[in-house]
């Protein structure tokens, strides 16, 4: 076909710490290892990572939080997280 393009699925990140240590119980820092061979993501340069949590044990319901460019600083601080509550 010409003009399609080739689309892989997204790939997960397996290299992810979460530091639990922040003074602020609503909030998570993420931080990954970026993708950077072509072994890694599949054969396709990385774009973007993005970061979506579950609402819980029984819940199969996603939510985007945010989108971030592959050159930006690989990690993020999820915020607005309620105490008690599964993600």
């Amino acid at each position: 076909m010409i003009g399609s393009q080739i689309q892989t699925q997204p790939l997960k990140v397996a290299n992810i710490t979460i530091d639990k240590q922040i003074s602020d119980i609503r909030s998570l820092q993420l931080n990954w290892t970026a993708l950077v061979s072509h072994e890694e993501s599949g054969g396709s340069p990385v774009v973007n990572y993005k970061i979506r949590f579950n609402q819980g044990l029984t819940i199969n319901s996603w939510i985007d939080v945010e989108t971030i460019a592959a050159t930006a600083s690989p990690s993020y601080l999820l915020t607005g997280l309620t105490p008690g509550m599964y993600y």
